[in-house]
């Protein structure tokens, strides 16, 4: 009496199941770079109030020693971390500044946070805090 045929043993993935494998790949991949960018921008951010508060110690320094504020950084002997540009944008000697610090690395349209310090404090706003968007 002959065997009855055994059913062949699968060998391999069906198209469907590697399908199935590369879409929930590609989820994770798309919700990794998302979690990356948002946490650049964070760490860009962290940069730029960083250097700014560096700014107020050093301005702040300077107005100790000459009793004026200044504008001229290589005079103040401060320097900017990498990718950020800091620039003192209204100045009253004797009565305070206001400066914008920008970094490079950050992806978002608004990639800036401002300070000011003395005079040019407006309403909602911390002297010597930097406010990012």
């Amino acid at each position: 009496m002959p065997t009855p045929a055994r059913a062949k043993a699968r060998k391999g993935f069906t198209l469907i199941e590697i399908l199935l494998v590369i879409v929930i790949i590609g989820i994770l991949a798309t919700i990794a770079i998302y979690k990356y960018s948002d946490s650049k921008d964070k760490a860009g951010f962290a940069t730029i109030k960083s250097d700014l508060r560096n700014l107020v110690t050093v301005e702040e320094s300077y107005f100790t020693d000459t009793r004026v504020y200044s504008t001229d950084q290589a005079a103040l002997n401060y320097k900017t971390s990498k990718s950020v540009t800091v620039t003192i944008t209204s100045l009253d000697p004797a009565r305070g500044w206001s400066a914008v610090g920008v970094n490079s690395t950050i992806l978002a349209s608004a990639n800036s946070c401002q300070i000011h310090y003395g005079a040019d404090v407006g309403p909602g706003q911390v002297e010597g805090v930097a406010t990012c968007p």
